[in-house]
């Protein structure tokens, strides 16, 4: 459930990124699943030969650096016609 609610969510705010464009928007958002999967690999192993702990801090670097491109390159506020 967590899953599904986490994708619907996700969906969800990357159709607000592209709001003219759902398809392209779903399509970006539902590919990032296989490039985190190739990412994770060689970094489980980078892991193994540091030490664990070091998988803690670099995905919290990395979580960090995804909130930082979130916030720097999300879009202007259009005032949106209130509809009666």
């Amino acid at each position: 459930m967590f899953i599904a609610a986490a994708s619907g969510v996700g969906t969800s705010y990357a159709q607000d990124l592209l709001p003219g464009q759902p398809g392209r928007a779903t399509t970006l958002f539902a590919n990032t699943f296989p490039i985190g999967a190739m990412l994770a690999g060689p970094l489980l192993g980078v892991a193994t030969g540091v030490g664990h702990r070091w998988a803690y801090g670099i995905s919290a670097a990395l979580c960090a650096g995804g909130l930082l491109v979130l916030l720097l390159l999300r879009p202007s506020r259009r005032s949106v016609p209130a509809v009666a």
